[in-house]
């Protein structure tokens, strides 16, 4: 799988790192890639999105039926945590998940996990999960 990237306007971020640095990358079935505004982000097919963590370098999100944007993070959220969302007070952006093979969503984990656009990698967070 190839890694391009869509290119548009950087959204906003909490830290000076992401004004130097892209926050995030969203990756998608099909092979592309999106890394800009939040609010202009493609809808359908979302399968990984790799950000920049304080904490542990790079966080994954990934596997979910639905993706979140809040506080300039990305969640995975379920029906439930998406109706909840929606709810609240405020801009909304919702992603969908897309169920693929197994092999090619542990490819295009691979792929988000190495990315060479963001740190390496100091730890797994705690609703992190583990891949290799």
């Amino acid at each position: 799988m190839m890694c391009g990237s869509i290119s548009a306007e950087r959204g906003p971020c909490r830290a000076a790192i992401c004004r130097r640095q892209i926050p995030w990358r969203i990756y998608y079935d099909g092979g592309a890639t999106y890394d800009g505004n939040a609010w202009d982000a493609p809808v359908f097919g979302a399968l990984v999105i790799v950000e920049h963590d304080f904490d542990h370098g790079r966080r994954l999100v990934m596997a979910a039926d639905y993706y979140v944007y809040r506080d300039y993070r990305w969640y995975g959220v379920d029906w439930i945590g998406m109706v909840d969302y929606l709810a609240q007070p405020g801009p909304k952006r919702v992603l969908f998940g897309r169920t693929v093979p197994s092999d090619y969503f542990n490819m295009v984990v691979r792929c988000a996990n190495t990315d060479p656009d963001f740190p390496i990698r100091t730890a797994w967070g705690a609703r992190e999960r583990k891949v290799e």
